[in-house]
């Protein structure tokens, strides 16, 4: 079993939202959990207005995130999926330590590119591998261009880029993914893109 954590030390980068998309696009390729470490609970949520049993959503701690991945791997899942909380605690490391890759979503904002650094230092601290993935960019804009410049200088950038799409909310406020909702939308190829550059990874 192969495991990936949204982490990052601060709200609002989107990664309860991308480990949402990728984890639906995951779930038709191969046996997957969505483990929700978030306090706020987004995924479950998401969940509960879904109709449709796959991936399943599992509530977890950094307690019991060691014992939940055991169990997962017994029961033949192929990959599990763990949102992170969206702040910084002594337990955070727990969350990242036993990932087989880190996912870092960062919006294109110097508060965004800023606040990430604590959340590197605490990946970096376990050894995991790990990556920047641009997420809500604005079209075209200057910035993008600008922050994966900036986040080079502290890891690798995924080269897809995620677009702040009304599609990625919208599904998400139905139960779906982009996939679901609307399969030829520009959001649907940019989650799949997404999907199979964090498989490439693992």
């Amino acid at each position: 079993m192969k495991t990936i954590a949204f982490f990052n030390s601060k709200g609002g980068a989107g990664k309860s939202t991308l480990a949402v998309h990728a984890g639906v696009c995951a779930a038709y390729d191969q046996a997957t959990v969505l483990l929700d470490a978030d306090p706020q609970g987004t995924l479950q949520t998401w969940a509960g207005k879904r109709s449709l049993d796959a991936p399943a959503v599992m509530p977890v701690t950094a307690g019991n995130l060691a014992a939940q991945l055991a169990t997962m791997k017994s029961r033949g899942v192929a990959l599990a999926i763990i949102d992170c909380p969206p702040y910084i605690t002594a337990e955070s490391a727990l969350l990242v330590r036993d990932a087989d890759f880190v996912v870092v979503p960062v919006q294109p904002l110097m508060p965004d590119l800023e606040g990430c650094k604590k959340a590197v230092a605490i990946i970096k601290s376990t050894g995991r591998p790990f990556a920047f993935v641009i997420n809500r960019a604005p079209s075209r804009a200057p910035e993008i261009a600008q922050a994966q410049e900036e986040l080079t200088q502290l890891g690798e950038v995924c080269p897809v880029v995620v677009g702040d799409r009304r599609s990625f909310y919208r599904a998400l406020a139905s139960g779906q993914s982009v996939a679901e909702f609307d399969a030829s939308s520009a959001a649907s190829s940019e989650a799949a893109a997404l999907y199979a550059w964090i498989l490439s990874k693992i």
